[in-house]
């Protein structure tokens, strides 16, 4: 049996979505079965897939990063080349099969926040993604959700049924698990000008991610009189960062922001050990993994008790409500007054908590799910 892969995405910044898909597939390809792959690129494998083999590769144009060219090699390249020589069945875990193609697929589908929050989708990508769920995922033979929130939201806003849909999480890399010397990231925070506390949230700055919150509750803390963390923004700069440092300007809290860019994941773990709180004060997840990674590095969270954080998260977290600045400054002035015997259980209880997430496990539940499908069509 011949299977497609899709590893379209991987010219495009390295979001979680991109990680999900380079760490699982080549998880898949490299597990011994009688499958044969041919796994579909724009001439770049992701470094995970270093030394990778036995398998075909289908080079679908552009190969450069242009403008529209992810969508271009995703709707029309990669169709082209299925065409030309189909396999029985396609895998498609970062984002959409070719909506021409009539080859039978499985589908991740990571969230619906672009049917369930279209104000976070401004212009084309928010119509493409929209038309994506309703149009090209029920045709799917089987789909696969990175939480049970997002198996019960595609059951409800596209009408699939649910016993179709299996739960496949991500994982955490077992970097984020070493013990470190906070001591590390202070070069990186001096260059930042952060010295003293400060809370650290990662993430691409877009309106879903809520970042504002954050940003008032700082200015609260401010107006009481207290001591203002910093707040330490790292990621790939989004459609959300000039407004969020206008906001910070207007409340006067712009001297308690800084922002890192995007870092790689041994330096992104010395920040989560060395922080006083991460922050995610997303409105909505489809999984979220920058806070189970900070649980395993040992940090204190601060999350938004929503969507599937708390079925992601456990009860390591501090919780506070994505809409009220107040509850944020509640959570960090609990996280403070722990004891310490306390905040050493909580700790020990969250990276415990995200021991249970491997890419391994991830791989083998992915696996599964494509089995599923291979025997309903036979």
């Amino acid at each position: 049996m011949i299977l497609g892969l899709g590893l379209i995405n991987q010219l495009n910044a390295r979001s979680g979505t991109e990680r999900f898909e380079a760490r699982v597939g080549v998880r898949l390809v490299a597990a011994r079965s009688d499958w044969q792959w041919r796994v579909y690129t724009r001439g770049v494998r992701p470094p995970e897939w270093e030394g990778a083999g036995g398998f075909e590769e289908v080079v679908c144009p552009p190969t450069a990063a242009v403008r529209g060219g992810r969508l271009w090699s995703e709707q029309v390249s990669w169709e082209r080349a299925l065409r030309r020589a189909p396999p029985d069945l396609l895998v498609a875990l970062a984002f959409s099969p070719p909506a021409g193609s009539r080859i039978p697929f499985v589908m991740t589908v990571h969230d619906v926040t672009p049917l369930e929050r279209p104000q976070d989708y401004a212009g084309p990508s928010g119509f493409y993604w929209s038309w994506v769920l309703r149009k090209v995922a029920p045709r799917a033979a089987r789909l696969t959700t990175p939480s049970a929130w997002v198996r019960d939201r595609c059951a409800a806003a596209l009408g699939y049924p649910p016993e179709r849909i299996d739960v496949v999480h991500s994982g955490v890399e077992p970097r984020f698990f070493a013990e470190r010397d906070p001591a590390q990231s202070r070069p990186r925070l001096e260059r930042l000008g952060v010295r003293g506390p400060f809370w650290l949230h990662c993430g691409v700055a877009h309106p879903r991610k809520n970042l504002a919150v954050a940003v008032r509750a700082l200015a609260l803390l401010r107006q009481r009189g207290a001591e203002v963390p910093q707040l330490v923004g790292v990621g790939t700069p989004g459609a959300d960062t000039r407004r969020v440092r206008d906001l910070a300007r207007d409340l006067g809290v712009a001297d308690r922001m800084a922002f890192a860019g995007a870092v790689g994941d041994d330096a992104l773990a010395d920040l989560y050990a060395a922080c006083d709180a991460f922050v995610f004060p997303s409105w909505a997840e489809g999984f979220g993994v920058p806070p189970l990674e900070a649980l395993a590095a040992g940090a204190r969270v601060l999350a938004s008790r929503t969507t599937c954080l708390p079925e992601i998260l456990g009860d390591a977290p501090f919780w506070a409500d994505p809409a009220d600045p107040a509850t944020w400054v509640d959570a960090w002035e609990r996280a403070r007054a722990e004891a310490p015997a306390d905040a050493e259980a909580r700790r020990r209880r969250g990276r415990e908590w995200a021991r249970r997430y491997t890419w391994d496990d991830t791989a083998a539940r992915c696996r599964a799910a494509i089995e599923r499908a291979i025997a309903e069509r036979r």
